[in-house]
């Protein structure tokens, strides 16, 4: 009886065996259409016999942004740190309460600094003793409505904010303004391609391979951060312009 359980299971062993080496024999297992189809899967260049023009071609699109965003906040330097966090905490909350008033949704007004310095000189020796302390709160802001930004900020600076910086106007979304600069990048390479291809006596054949790259150029005030701490009365006068997306695309193309 153990005879025949060795023999079968030496016949079961043996069988697996066939088996795997079966499979696994790319002239007769199931895996000969995958073998015989590697070299063309893995042919990632065109022919050696087919010439080749690459581009770049460039597009861009405008439009009138609908947001702006801008970092302000509250800065103090006090002899006692205590004294320096009382103040900077009480005039934050006054900003952020009256962002809101002015109609600054919760979700759009993020903070995005809070630090403590030590205020000391150095000499010779080193830094010398510590004379103060310098603590700052900044918070994002993102207006939606902008034609109230500049009695925003107005507003933000007479409740106690005294620094207003990176202040930018964008596309929400762009992705619209990204189509059709991608729609003019494609069609600046084609045309590059069919002059350079008819200077060489050829013609485009197909696209081989295309790459691209987007930037999009936010439009930028950077005067406002030395107009913030005197507010006009009547509203800064801000100037949202246009908002330009940049689509640039890399072409190869096979010639005939």
């Amino acid at each position: 009886m153990k005879n025949s359980i060795l023999a079968l299971t030496s016949a079961l062993a043996l069988a697996a065996v066939v088996v795997v080496v079966s499979t696994l024999n790319p002239t007769t297992g199931p895996l000969t259409r995958a073998y015989a189809e590697a070299p063309r899967q893995a042919q990632a260049t065109p022919p050696s016999d087919r010439r080749t023009v690459t581009v770049v071609g460039m597009g861009k699109a405008t439009s009138t942004p609908d947001i702006a965003r801008v970092t302000l906040g509250v800065e103090a330097v006090t002899p006692k740190l205590s004294t320096g966090l009382s103040d900077v905490n009480k005039r934050t909350t006054d900003v952020i309460a009256a962002l809101k008033k002015a109609g600054v949704a919760d979700k759009d007004i993020r903070t995005v600094d809070f630090s403590i310095y030590p205020q000391q000189s150095y000499g010779p020796n080193g830094p010398g003793p510590i004379t103060g302390y310098r603590v700052a709160n900044s918070v994002r802001v993102t207006m939606r409505d902008l034609a109230k930004v500049g009695t925003v900020l107005d507003t933000a600076t007479e409740s106690g904010a005294n620094t207003v910086n990176s202040l930018a106007f964008a596309l929400e979304n762009d992705a619209t303004v990204q189509t059709e600069a991608r729609t003019a990048a494609v069609k600046d390479a084609r045309s590059k391609a069919e002059t350079l291809a008819k200077e060489a006596g050829a013609s485009i054949d197909q696209v081989w391979t295309i790459t691209e790259a987007v930037t999009s150029n936010p439009y930028p005030v950077m005067q406002f951060a030395a107009m913030a701490a005197a507010p006009t009365g009547g509203g800064a006068q801000i100037a949202p312009g246009v908002q330009d997306v940049n689509v640039q695309v890399q072409v190869t193309y096979v010639l005939k």
